[in-house]
């Protein structure tokens, strides 16, 4: 009966296995370039929301005064006056007087993540004229100056468009790599199962009207799960643009990262439970097949037929291994001109790929069994309708 058990789910874990392989595979064969923007592009404005003075933010607001598009403005939105953040905004609007921004503070809405209050009430100070709403998260630093172009361009073939973040940690910690290899399987999983992405995302306002979004956002806690839950109900398309990649600071201390992990997976779950489930189900079964190999291991005579767990051992390592390979094959070309800082981080996948593949059973659970979470210092808990903040 075990052994039965066993070849099954050892048999699961290589179809597992592949299809990680393939999914990286497919990222690999994307263009990542895209064509340089020309004067007939339309009208874009880029709302970004900021709390706070994050490490790298001037840094990376900076860079999104340089965008090589000929036609865009962009609105900061934030929920104080007196945020931390508001000075950097202002100093880099006076540095950059050619490009047009402006600065918007948000009354917090009583239903919604603070978030989403300062992208609402920059939508409603943006360009009438702007045709295009891209939106971008203060602590991600652009692949390059073609991140707009690239983000517009893909809407030719889709209605919502997103990149995405790849972690590059820049210390020898534990947590920073760990932080990296397990983010990069959300990342091969959004570029092929057609996610959304806030830090990294675009529409047209025809389509935000069509979708009811600022509706559904008023009272969301999350704002792209909800987009991408009110493109599905509208029977819209998410495509993945390769060019909208944003470089982001991993966690660096393991409980943080858990703490996350589990906050994302709420969320997932509150607001797309078969994206949950799915998730859920794949991490069971890659703790089972690791506890059952563990017992066909210690256990004498458990295991009848010679070398079956060996073998299935050798072949399980040797998905590993092409995991791996194409993981790297798909970071570099996700980053075609950022080669010299990926070669530091490389080989960290081969050690931390299998423990992220145990962790996420730990973190499903986790978020299976809570009732809320809290955020910024702000609570929410799970209700019927999705998630409630806590006043």
């Amino acid at each position: 009966m075990f052994e039965s058990a066993y070849v099954t789910i050892a048999v699961l874990m290589a179809l597992l296995s592949l299809f990680g392989i393939v999914i990286s595979l497919r990222v690999c064969l994307l263009p990542n370039r895209c064509e340089p923007a020309s004067g007939q592009m339309p009208r874009v404005s880029l709302i970004i929301p900021c709390k706070g003075n994050e490490p790298g933010l001037e840094q990376a607001l900076a860079a999104h005064f340089n965008h090589d598009y000929p036609n865009y403005e962009i609105v900061f939105g934030v929920d104080d006056a007196n945020d931390a953040s508001v000075a950097i905004i202002n100093e880099l609007m006076k540095r950059f007087p050619k490009t047009s921004a402006q600065l918007v503070v948000a009354p917090q809405l009583p239903d919604c993540v603070s978030k989403i209050s300062n992208q609402i009430a920059a939508i409603e100070a943006t360009d009438p004229d702007s045709e295009i709403l891209v939106f971008a998260d203060s602590d991600g630093m652009v692949r390059d100056d073609q991140w707009l172009t690239a983000l517009v361009r893909r809407l030719e073939t889709c209605d919502v468009s997103s990149g995405f973040r790849w972690h590059f940690p820049e210390t020898n910690g534990f947590a920073p790599k760990f932080h990296a290899a397990w983010d990069s399987t959300l990342c091969m999983l959004h570029v092929n199962t057609g996610t959304v992405w806030g830090g990294s995302m675009a529409f047209r306002r025809s389509f935000m009207t069509r979708m009811n979004l600022l509706h559904a956002w008023s009272t969301a806690a999350t704002d792209d799960l909800m987009v991408k839950k009110q493109c599905d109900a509208v029977g819209g398309t998410v495509g993945f643009s390769a060019g909208g990649m944003v470089i982001s600071e991993p966690i660096d201390k393991i409980i943080p990262f858990f703490n996350w992990a589990v906050r994302q997976s709420v969320l997932v779950r509150a607001t797309t439970y078969r994206v949950y489930a799915k998730a859920a189900a794949f991490s069971c079964i890659f703790a089972i097949y690791y506890t059952a190999t563990v017992i066909a291991l210690t256990v004498p005579g458990i295991i009848t037929t010679p070398w079956l767990v060996q073998c299935a051992l050798l072949i399980h390592i040797a998905m590993i291994i092409g995991r791996i390979t194409m993981r790297r094959r798909a970071m570099f070309h996700l980053f075609p001109d950022h080669h010299a800082r990926l070669r530091h981080i490389r080989w960290h996948f081969a050690a931390l790929l299998p423990i992220a593949d145990i962790v996420s059973f730990f973190v499903a659970f986790r978020a299976g069994i809570a009732r809320g979470f809290t955020w910024r210092g702000i609570q929410y808990r799970i209700a019927a309708n999705g998630i409630e903040r806590q006043r």
